[in-house]
């Protein structure tokens, strides 16, 4: 793991405790506490205030599972970790111990996950297979929530706006569901090129930049409506 300065011209290293596995993710929550996913080789915690400090989180539950992808409930600081054909699991005392979600899942490779920012216990997960599902219950229960989603999509990235809205990015751009909303729409404006990261601004609702392959990075502050080269 690496961190930039406050210019973000250089780098340097913060992974001091951390296992020599490939890092899947990063999550930040509320009161600072920052975790990686590491694969095959559990979740692992520091702080934003201590980037370097790492020590295992527990992960009891885990095991050598394939995790995917790795994210934290703002309003609960409950942990969510998606992963390669085992679903999702679900962490409440801060990465020690962990239990499957699976119910309308089954062995899903779950490519990305994300709670919302506004509506307690609802999160959303984008499967490998080209679905989006959600779970209004903490993840107990999995949905279908793709009406208006390309069919067959590959899902890279899924995140979740300050006022309650998700996006997910897929081939051929990022596509928007605002809370409430029954369907999801797509915007205009991105390159026909790999989405490679995408970011909501977590206190700024419709403010997201994306970044996409052999392009740069894009920006929108309409909800992903129209985007602008940064």
């Amino acid at each position: 793991a690496w961190r930039p300065d406050a210019s973000g011209a250089r780098w340097r290293h913060v992974g001091g405790g951390l296992p020599s596995a490939n890092l899947i993710a990063l999550a930040v929550c509320a009161n600072g506490a920052l975790y990686a996913a590491a694969d095959r080789a559990g979740v692992w915690r520091s702080t934003l205030a201590s980037p370097g400090a790492w020590t295992n989180a527990g992960s009891a539950g885990l095991a050598n599972t394939r995790l995917t992808s790795l994210s934290c409930d703002p309003r609960s600081g409950f942990l969510y970790a998606g992963t390669n054909g085992s679903g999702t699991f679900l962490s409440i005392d801060q990465g020690a111990n962990w239990v499957p979600l699976t119910e309308g899942l089954g062995g899903s490779i779950v490519s990305a996950i994300v709670p919302s920012r506004t509506q307690a216990w609802r999160v959303w997960a984008a499967l490998q297979d080209g679905r989006v599902v959600r779970s209004d219950n903490a993840g107990l229960n999995w949905i279908l929530d793709d009406t208006g989603l390309p069919s067959g999509s590959g899902f890279s990235h899924l995140v979740a706006g300050a006022d309650g809205s998700v996006y997910v990015a897929v081939p051929s751009g990022v596509w928007r569901k605002p809370s409430g909303a029954m369907q999801w729409s797509a915007g205009t404006g991105l390159p026909a090129a790999r989405i490679s990261a995408l970011w909501a601004d977590p206190v700024r609702a419709n403010v997201l930049v994306a970044g996409v392959a052999g392009s740069g990075l894009y920006r929108s502050t309409d909800g992903g409506a129209s985007w602008s080269a940064v």
